[in-house]
Parts: C-alpha cells; sequence; structure tokens
C-alpha cells in the first residue's frame, strides 16, 4: 500500500474544514467516498468537495479500494460503525474520543489488533510542533526538580444547533473538551495515584458546562484539569513550581496560519522570554504519521499507542466517574 485511502463516514463541520483539507495536501493518503446516514446528502457534499464517490454509511465500508474509514459522528453513535469496519476490514480514523469508557476501549482496541487492522484517536493538537518544543524547554529548566501542571479549555456555547448542547448525543464539555487536558497532562506527568473531579450542569440543556479534575502522582506532583462553556476563550497549558513557570499560551484549536509562542518566566530573578514559532498543520502531521504505521503494517509503534490510548482511557473513566459520585478515586 503506497497510499492510504480514505472513507468518509459522517459529512460535518470538523471533517469539512478540518481533515478534507489538510488530507488534499499530503500524498501519503486520498479521499475516495463520502458516507452520509441521507444518501441525498452524500451526494450534494461529494459534488461540492470534487469527492468521486458516495453513499450511505456501509457503502463506504462496502467499497473494496478504501483502507481506513474516517469516522466524526456523535460519540454514542459509533459503535454500529466499529462492528462495520470489523466485518469489512478497514482501520478506522475516529474523531476524539472516540470511546465513551475504558472498557469498550479496551473490546475494539483488542478486536481489531486480533483482525489485524487497527483503530486511532483524532487528537490532533498532540501532532503540532510547539509541543515537542515546549517539552525541550521544560526537560532543561524542569529537570529533577518536583513540579504541577494546570490547563483550562474554556469557550463560548456554540450555536443551538450545535451536538455539543445535544444531551442525547452526550453534549457537554467532559466529552468534547476534558480530553484536551488529559492528554496534555500526560506528556509531562508520571504515574497518577489519586483523582478528585467535580461537574455542573446547565439545568436547560442538561449538559455539563464545566468539568474540573484534580491529579495526584507518585512524586508528589498534581494536575489541576478544567474545561467550561465561558464568555472568553483560553486554550492554555502550563508546568510550574516556586522557583520557575513555562506556559503554552495557545494549546488547542490553533489553526493551520496561527503562529504560537511559549512564555517562560524565573520567579527568583524576575527574568523572562517568550518562544515563538511557525504556524503548522497538526492535522496533516497527524494523517501522515498514521497512515504511514497502516501503510507499513507498524505493530512495534501501533501497540505502543494502545498502551498509552488505554492509559488514557482509564484516566478518563475515573475522572468521570469521580464527577458524579462525587467521590475521590485511586488509579
Amino acid at each position: 500500500m503506497s497510499v492510504n485511502t480514505f472513507g468518509i463516514v459522517g459529512c460535518s463541520k470538523v471533517f469539512e474544514k478540518r481533515f478534507f483539507i489538510s488530507a488534499k495536501k499530503t500524498t501519503k493518503a486520498k479521499i475516495l467516498i463520502l458516507g452520509s446516514r441521507n444518501k441525498n446528502k452524500s451526494k450534494k457534499k461529494s459534488n461540492e468537495l470534487n469527492i468521486k464517490h458516495y453513499g450511505n454509511y456501509e457503502d463506504v465500508f462496502k467499497n473494496k479500494q478504501v483502507d481506513t474509514i474516517y469516522i466524526s459522528t456523535p460519540i454514542n453513535k459509533r459503535k454500529k460503525l466499529f462492528d462495520l469496519a470489523l466485518k469489512y476490514k478497514k482501520n478506522i480514523f475516529c474523531e476524539k474520543p472516540a470511546f465513551s469508557d475504558y472498557k469498550t476501549a479496551n473490546k475494539y482496541y483488542k478486536l481489531f489488533y486480533k483482525n489485524n487492522i487497527m483503530i486511532f484517536d483524532c487528537w490532533m493538537f498532540l501532532f503540532h510542533s510547539q509541543h515537542q518544543c515546549f517539552k525541550k524547554i521544560f526537560l532543561k529548566e524542569f529537570k529533577n526538580k518536583p513540579f504541577n501542571f494546570k490547563s483550562d479549555f474554556f469557550y463560548p456555547y456554540p450555536d443551538k444547533n450545535n451536538i455539543r448542547l445535544k444531551k442525547k448525543l452526550k453534549g457537554g464539555v467532559f466529552f468534547d473538551t476534558f480530553g484536551y487536558t488529559l492528554y496534555s497532562s500526560m506528556l509531562f506527568m508520571k504515574k497518577p495515584l489519586e483523582i478528585k473531579s467535580n461537574i455542573n450542569y446547565d439545568k436547560k440543556l442538561g449538559i455539563d458546562n464545566k468539568f474540573a479534575s484534580q491529579i495526584k502522582y507518585e512524586n508528589k506532583c498534581k494536575s489541576l484539569l478544567k474545561v467550561k462553556f465561558s464568555k472568553n476563550y483560553k486554550s492554555t497549558y502550563e508546568v510550574y513550581n516556586s522557583e520557575k513557570i513555562l506556559r503554552c499560551l495557545r494549546a488547542y484549536s490553533i489553526n493551520t496560519d496561527q503562529i504560537p509562542k511559549i512564555y517562560f518566566k524565573n520567579k527568583i530573578t524576575k527574568k523572562s522570554k517568550v518562544f515563538w514559532f511557525n504556524s503548522d498543520d497538526q492535522f496533516k502531521k497527524m494523517i501522515n504519521y498514521f497512515s504511514k504505521i497502516i501503510m507499513s503494517n507498524d505493530k512495534k509503534n501501533y501497540l505502543k499507542y494502545i498502551n498509552n490510548s488505554l492509559n488514557f482511557y482509564n484516566i478518563y473513566e475515573k475522572s468521570y466517574k469521580s464527577a458524579i459520585n462525587d467521590i475521590k478515586l485511586t488509579l
């Protein structure tokens, strides 16, 4: 396989504005067919985007030329699609988070691996070069020193038809947003020991509009992760101690034309510095990275990915359980 041929399930905004644009820029992937529950919708959209074929969801899975299915349907509408992937032996490239709990994630990772196919979550932000640069500065400034981690992801309420406001589609900030802050913390923190979370609800919509989690780790470090609907946009993470602070000023949802920067301050000397970086197409890099694993059947890197993902889903699920049961949980 020299090119990863994609079939698309779901005519979503994230597909059209992110995946489609970036996939057209790479030689590692091509889009062959677009599927929707409404065949007329997929026909119209495929004509607009100049995609050769269209159909319903199963038409996409049945297409013998398709290697990988990109899924951007709501999180609680995916089980049947994963089962179709197993039936037709298709790799899956799924919008994040692919699963709502650890048990389901573990089940499907095992089934996909057993059937010699692969399934990935599209945590696009992880592929932006600023995070690798941040980690290099972190290792230099915080090496062998205790530190804490904090991340905030706040943004305004979306429009009333957005799935993030639909209770039946698992709307709310936890399933849509909390994973960003958790995954960024995993870039720096070691083994978690204890977690305590809390959750607030929009009583009118019946969805969570604020979620916070504090995690303690074996090296006496802690992380504080917050997500919420807010008037003001905020998308940051930072590591800090009594001497220094290192902050990523636009960590998530950064467009390809935006130029990110990292802020550093030594609290002792009062000196500070701003590191600027080039704009980056993290979606394209993500497509290339996973396409390479799929095309080369790279089981070693895929197993690393599975282990990291299962670790994520374990903490993710317990964060949620801690909040809805108002209890402290060990990890």
